[in-house]
């Protein structure tokens, strides 16, 4: 009656229900109004599972959310976050909620391919290598940036380079950043040695154990290159509480610019992606989408660049 379905109301029901709604602050039940329209104002965004359960530690995701949640909530909808982990934990997902549209931050192949069975369902995949022509894709040139950094490095006169990462198997966004770094050195005469690679977990302990590999095996590596900031800042700690300099000894460089890049000493180099923007941008795809009530098929890629800190040394 309130919403402009008052055909059959008398004027005097209507100011009745008025006033008791601005005598008693009256709010609608979302869930409520959901059920009876058959509609939803619930984004999801599914993140990758957690290598420690803890999907909030991270500083890309984090970074990533911020920017998101900023555009759902100016188009009136809401956030909901959640941690895909198998396909049969997304089917339970979909079912049990229903939703306006689906974020997916660096989904797998399998994961893609599985949501383009809801061909009606708004969805945009951030951070996806993904080939299907029917996927609504934001990310980043990661070759590119792995490419920048060895050839930084490489210019900065080092030529016995480390690579920290998780598995390069893993996925697409880190397979295409060891292939860039890989390539970059081979590039430059200095071709990346097996013992110059150092796989684990992408976060600040992952960082600490590759500075020790590096100490406690007395390697003549003068500067590694990490797949995340957090690892990196992992590795430059590591070093120092090893009592290698850095960057007197060791130069460090990171990956994605996140803000605490700024606060360590010494600040750390790194291959700056714009994470906010990718966030926007995902945001306003799928909003595109859910107006229009076509799902889009679209492909952006946005660049790359190194933010020259002091964590690295020409030598």
């Amino acid at each position: 009656m309130i919403y402009g379905k008052h055909s059959k109301v008398s004027e005097k029901t209507i100011e009745n229900i008025v006033y008791l709604v601005k005598k008693y602050n009256y709010v609608p039940n979302s869930a409520a109004r959901m059920l009876s329209s058959n509609t939803s104002n619930i984004v999801t965004v599914f993140l990758p599972e957690a290598d420690d359960e803890n999907i909030f530690r991270n500083p890309h995701h984090i970074t990533m959310l911020g920017a998101i949640e900023n555009d759902i909530r100016k188009h009136g909808y809401f956030l909901m976050i959640s941690s895909s982990i198998t396909l049969k934990d997304l089917d339970k997902n979909l079912h049990a909620w229903p939703m306006a549209g689906i974020i997916m931050l660096a989904p797998t192949p399998e994961e893609v391919k599985y949501m383009l069975k809801y061909p009606n369902l708004p969805k945009v995949f951030i951070d996806s290598h993904s080939t299907e022509k029917k996927a609504a894709i934001v990310g980043i040139d990661d070759y590119r940036g792995g490419y920048l950094s060895g050839r930084y490095l490489v210019n900065c006169g080092h030529k016995n380079i480390g690579y920290a990462s998780y598995h390069p198997d893993y996925n697409d966004i880190l397979q295409n950043r060891f292939n860039g770094f890989s390539d970059a050195l081979k590039d430059a005469g200095y071709p990346l040695k097996k013992e110059n690679i150092f796989l684990g977990l992408t976060d600040y302990e992952g960082g600490l154990d590759v500075a020790n590999q590096i100490a406690d095996n007395d390697l003549p590596i003068t500067a590694i290159f990490a797949t995340a900031d957090e690892m990196a800042i992992g590795i430059m700690e590591g070093a120092k509480l090893n009592g290698i300099d850095v960057p007197g000894q060791l130069s460090v460089m990171g990956f994605d610019n996140t803000p605490i890049c700024r606060y360590t000493t010494p600040k750390l180099t790194t291959i700056e992606q714009d994470i906010a923007k990718k966030g926007r941008l995902a945001a306003k795809l799928l909003f595109d989408q859910i107006k229009s009530g076509k799902v889009s098929h679209r492909t952006i890629n946005l660049p790359v660049r190194i933010v020259e800190r002091q964590s690295v040394v020409h030598i």
